[in-house]
């Protein structure tokens, strides 16, 4: 789905081999922006990772409008 606004707020999250703890975090995240209402972007910046953290993050943008790799 493409956003069509511009979003509010822009949300960095560095990430290198972070596959055990990244899901819940952005579980949580998900929920909080959604209970806030807020039109946000979730921008996952993965630094060469050697584990699957990059792979959640694709599967997770699935379901999580706005975020991205």
């Amino acid at each position: 789905m493409q956003r069509t606004t511009t979003p509010a707020l822009s949300i960095v999250i560095p990430a290198f081999n972070e596959e055990r703890r990244l899901g819940a975090g952005l579980v949580t995240l998900k929920a909080f922006l959604r209970w806030q209402r807020l039109n946000a972007e979730v921008l996952v910046v993965d630094d060469g990772s050697t584990d699957a953290t990059a792979t959640l993050v694709r599967k997770a943008a699935k379901a999580f409008v706005g975020l991205r790799l």
